[in-house]
């Protein structure tokens, strides 16, 4: 067998990320494109949309949780609010992530408001709960 048979083989047997052997990532894959062809089924100009860029009108700053999302909670759609989260939604001055995301959001997208989640029980969940009963 020669170099180069030896290198196609190689190159053949190289998994592609749509045949992920593993399971639960294969879910994940299948449901990004079953998201994908739904919002393309109901606008065929989604993605050449959000292209464009974002001009949100709100910073959230919260705490990260896996339950439930921002826009979910607040019935915005993508690219109406900019989202930051950490544990404990800190607002540390000596985080250079935090510090990026807000001169960003602020001089760039020219956020117009910062919500900050201020409560260890005022987390997503507890959001909804809260705009549910209030």
């Amino acid at each position: 067998m020669s170099t180069n048979d030896s290198t196609n083989a190689e190159e053949e047997a190289q998994p592609s990320i749509w045949d992920c052997p593993i399971d639960d990532l294969k879910i994940i894959f299948d449901n990004n494109r079953k998201w994908r062809n739904e919002q393309l089924s109901k606008d065929p100009q989604y993605f050449d949309k959000l292209s464009i860029g974002q001009k949100p009108k709100y910073l959230l700053i919260g705490c990260s949780d896996s339950r439930v999302g921002a826009q979910q909670i607040m019935g915005l759609d993508q690219g109406e609010i900019f989202v930051h989260r950490n544990i404990a939604n800190l607002v540390v001055t000596s985080d250079l992530n935090f510090l990026s995301v807000l001169f960003y959001s602020v001089n760039v997208l020219k956020v117009q408001e910062i919500i900050v989640l201020v409560s260890v029980y005022f987390c997503a969940p507890d959001l909804l709960h809260f705009a549910m009963t209030n």
